[in-house]
C-alpha cells in the first residue's frame, strides 16, 4: 500500500490529485552498511515548530537521517541556520526526537525520530509503524474532545532504520493552522491500540521560520515559492499545476541578474479542490532545499505543453 491508497481509505481522494516520487539511499554507521527501508506514511498532516524548553543544539543527533532525506548540505545547512532542535520526549518504552522542523506558513517538512528504549518499545518499532499525531490548543487542561488530528498534508514519506530507531520525514501542509496560537503535540496508535505513547509530547507552535517569495504570471495566477517548495490556493492555478504535473512536470528557475536556470525536482505534489475545503490548495515539495533569493522568474511546463513564465512580485 502508498500514500495515496492510505488516503483513499481514509477519506477518499476523488478531488484531491497527488502525486510522489520515491528516494532510496544507503546509510553507513562506521563499517556497517544499511539499506534506507522506506517507509510510506499516508496520514495528512500540518507542520509544527517546536517551541524551546531550553538551549537550542547547533547539531543534530540524527544529522545522518536528516541528511539522508533531504541533499547531502542539506544538514549542515539547517545546522548554520539554528534549525537543528533535537526536542526530545521520552516515557519507558518509547523515546520521540524532533529533529527539525521547516516552515515557510503555507507548506512545510518535519523529522522525527522513533527509539525503543525497552522490549515493548524495541518490539514496536520493528514494524515501522504508522502512528497518529493530534494537536490541542495550550491550555492547563486537555481532553480528547480538544485535540484536532493533524491533516492537511498527506504526501509520501520516508524511514530511515537500524536495530532500535527509525526516522520518519513529513511534507506538510500548514496553511490551514492559527499561527498566532501555541499548541501540543500529541501522538496515538489506534490500529493497533497500544499505550506505549503515553505521556509523549511536545510544545509546539505553527509560525514560519523559511523566506517566502511571491511570483506572478500574465494572467495573474499567483505561486508563493520557498527554500522546500511552493503553493497556491487559487482554483485556477491548482488546475493548471495539476495540468502541468501530468503532461511535462517540468519547473525551472531562473537565476537573478542572469540567463542561467536550475531544473527543480520535486519530492511530491498535491492538489485538493474538494468540495468540503473552505478553499482550495495546492502545493509542492522540493527534493532539496533551494535558495529562493537567487531567482526572480520560474518557468512552468515545456514549450510542447504551453510553458509558462512566473515573474516574482516586488
Amino acid at each position: 500500500m502508498n500514500g495515496n491508497d492510505i488516503l483513499r481509505s481514509m477519506n477518499g481522494i476523488e478531488d484531491r490529485f497527488v502525486i510522489s516520487a520515491k528516494r532510496e539511499r544507503i546509510i553507513k554507521h562506521g563499517s556497517n552498511t544499511k539499506t534506507l527501508q522506506r517507509f510510506v506514511i499516508g496520514i495528512a498532516a500540518a507542520v509544527a515548530l517546536a517551541i524551546p524548553a531550553g538551549a537550542v543544539y547547533t547539531q543534530f543527533e540524527h544529522k545522518a537521517a536528516v541528511r539522508e532525506y533531504f541533499d547531502e548540505n542539506t544538514a549542515d545547512y539547517l545546522e548554520n541556520k539554528g534549525l537543528a532542535l533535537n526536542y526530545v520526549s521520552e516515557n519507558e518504552h518509547l523515546r520521540i526526537t524532533l529533529d527539525t522542523i521547516l516552515s515557510d506558513g503555507n507548506i512545510g517538512s518535519m523529522v522525527l525520530t522513533v527509539e525503543g528504549l525497552d522490549s515493548e518499545g524495541l518490539d514496536y518499532i520493528e514494524d515501522t509503524p504508522f502512528f497518529d499525531m493530534y494537536i490541542a490548543e495550550k491550555k492547563d487542561n486537555i481532553s480528547n474532545v480538544d485535540k484536532e488530528f493533524l491533516e492537511g498534508g498527506g504526501t509520501v514519506s520516508f524511514a530511515v532504520c537500524t536495530d532500535t530507531q527509525y526516522s520518519l520525514q513529513k511534507d506538510l501542509f500548514v496553511c490551514d493552522i492559527d499561527t498566532e496560537k501555541e499548541y501540543i503535540m500529541t501522538f496515538d496508535d489506534r490500529k493497533n491500540d497500544t499505550d506505549l505513547f503515553n505521556g509523549l509530547s511536545f510544545d509546539i507552535s505553527f509560525k514560519p521560520n523559511l523566506e517566502v517569495r511571491e511570483f506572478k504570471d500574465n494572467d495573474g495566477r499567483h505561486i508563493w515559492f520557498s527554500q522546500i517548495g511552493y503553493y497556491t490556493d487559487e482554483e485556477e492555478t491548482i488546475r493548471m499545476l495539476g495540468n502541468w504535473s501530468v503532461t511535462s512536470n517540468n519547473m525551472k528557475l531562473l537565476k537573478r541578474n542572469s540567463f542561467l536556470s536550475d531544473k527543480i525536482e520535486t519530492s511530491a505534489q498535491i492538489y485538493d479542490r474538494s468540495p468540503e475545503r473552505t478553499r482550495p490548495l495546492g502545493g509542492g515539495w522540493f527534493f532539496n532545499i533551494v535558495e529562493i533569493s537567487e531567482y526572480n522568474e520560474v518557468k512552468i511546463g515545456d514549450f510542447l505543453n504551453d510553458e509558462i513564465l512566473f515573474r516574482e512580485v516586488k
